[in-house]
């Protein structure tokens, strides 16, 4: 799994080569098809509802058990502190 947590920091490039993929509970995966995996900068973003950027990845799958337990418990934390260690239990629980 090629997912690296970001600090919650703001958007650049917002709308330009950045599209939706998939929506659950406010947070939105994006993806954005001038980059290819395995570069510094990955393909795909997960955007809180914050609007900030929280993770990216090189493939949208990377996201499943993200997106997974955002389905099933509804609502993330809100806090810096409390999204990064939910999103880093979220990956750990995947693997």
């Amino acid at each position: 799994m090629a997912i690296h947590i970001l600090a919650g920091t703001t958007r650049i490039g917002v709308g330009v080569f950045w599209r939706d993929c998939v929506h659950v509970n406010g947070w939105r995966v994006q993806h954005n098809g001038t980059l290819r995996p395995g570069e510094a900068l990955q393909p795909y973003r997960l955007v809180g509802p914050d609007h900030c950027l929280w993770a990216s990845a090189d493939a949208l799958s990377d996201f499943d058990a993200v997106l997974g337990a955002l389905a099933y418990h509804g609502e993330a934390p809100t806090t810096t502190k409390e999204i990064q260690r939910w999103l880093a239990e979220s990956v750990t629980s995947a693997h």
